[in-house]
């Protein structure tokens, strides 16, 4: 899957950034948590299902016993998996600029220049958890499809798990998110919706910036 060449992690607290910049910090939480977040304009309530219209074979048979075919417009959802599925989320406009990202989320700026270390650093935060560790545990990402309720056509099983989890509706476009996604029972890894992961080591890729409102 091809990755962005910048993301930005946006954070309303400077200490925070400076825990992913410093440490390599990364504060995960599970797609319940994101499901009941108290911001009504940040909260999707249809996270970890894919929904979408595909076209479908009806057959009927009529008084005389005669069958008839017919295709249709459907609307179809499918789940992917529990919502124990820990998310991470950051944002990658297609420009990479800075410019064209949200505001709302915090003016700290954390500017990753090195994806696809970063996502290494990620898998070894990962296995610094023991729990995790033994479990086996890997990422995935994906940018977000902002494609639900819309018509797909026909989709193979791997991209409609994958679409499970990284498909958000066009009102959260402007977002232009990039997600990573593990999944452990969190029973076994902590007993609430967060999970704290570290790298223990500074993540040279990264810059902070703050962001100032407009004049």
């Amino acid at each position: 899957m091809i990755i962005p060449n910048v993301i930005y992690k946006i954070f309303d607290e400077k200490k925070y950034a400076l825990n992913l910049i410093n440490q390599g910090e990364f504060k995960v939480g599970t797609v319940r948590s994101f499901k009941t977040i108290e911001d009504s304009a940040r909260r999707d309530e249809s996270e970890n299902s894919a929904i979408y219209q595909c076209k479908e074979e009806h057959l009927s048979v009529d008084k005389d016993g005669n069958l008839t075919r017919s295709i249709g417009i459907v609307t179809t959802t499918v789940g992917a998996g529990g919502d124990d599925s820990f998310i991470y989320c950051m944002t990658a406009p297609q420009s990479g600029d800075i410019a064209h990202t949200q505001r709302k989320f915090g003016k700290f700026y954390v500017r990753i220049k090195d994806v696809a270390q970063f996502l290494k650093d990620f898998q070894i935060a990962i296995d610094n958890n023991k729990t995790l560790s033994e479990l086996g545990t890997t990422l995935d990402y994906s940018m977000v499809s902002y494609t639900k309720n819309t018509y797909l056509g026909a989709l193979t099983r791997e991209e409609l798990l994958r679409l499970g989890w990284s498909q958000k509706p066009d009102a959260f476009k402007s977002e232009h998110e990039f997600r990573i996604r593990f999944w452990a029972d969190n029973t076994l890894v902590v007993n609430n919706d967060k999970l704290i992961l570290c790298v223990g080591r500074k993540l040279d890729y990264c810059e902070l910036i703050t962001r100032m409102p407009p004049p």
